[in-house]
Order: C-alpha cells, then structure tokens, then sequence
C-alpha cells in the first residue's frame, strides 16, 4: 500500500517545474453527469508558494510525484482518515476509475 502524503506536502511531478501544494487527498471528480463512475485521484495541488488558484490548481496520483520537497503535518487523524479511504476504494471499486495525468 502506498503512503498517501498529508495535505500541506510540497511535491514536484515528473517533469515538473513548479512546486505544488498539496491541498486536497482523495478527489473524485466526474467528467459530465452522465458518466456513471466517477475519476479518483489521490491528490489535487496548487502552485507553491501562491496556493490555491482555481485555474492552476492539478489532480493527480502518487506514482505521478517526483520529488517529495516537504511532508505535512502527520496525525492520528490524517492515518484513521486513509483507513476510511481504504475502505471506501475496496467497498466501492466498480464505481470509479482511477485518474491519468496527461
């Protein structure tokens, strides 16, 4: 199982130029109301050290994380929290598909 990071990490992605945030862990998103799954992505980021901005803000997964620059505040909270994310991919693994960075 991966680590997913705390909200507050700064990452870089492959490829990457730009530091990015990480602002929100386990995102859903849903292409159009007609689609019957939903997208999962492990993360969704913004630009460091402006912070969240709508039109620069990114989803994207671990395996798409370079470099980890800074890990956010870690608790008891944030693990119990990944638990509950864990359980709710295995109970709910037909109605989502992992995301795709492109």
């Amino acid at each position: 199982m991966k680590k997913i990071l705390p909200v507050g990490s700064v990452v870089y992605l492959q490829e990457g130029t730009t530091p990015l945030v990480i602002v929100a862990i386990a995102q859903l998103a849903q292409k159009a109301e007609t689609d019957e799954k939903v997208t999962y992505f492990d993360y969704a980021g913004s630009p460091y050290p402006q912070g969240f901005v709508k039109e620069s803000s990114l989803y994207f997964n671990h395996e798409n994380i370079a470099e980890v620059v800074f890990t956010g505040y870690e608790s008891e909270q944030h693990d119990r929290y990944l638990k509950a994310i864990d359980e709710w991919k295995e109970n709910n693994a037909d109605n989502f598909e992992l995301g795709k960075v492109e």
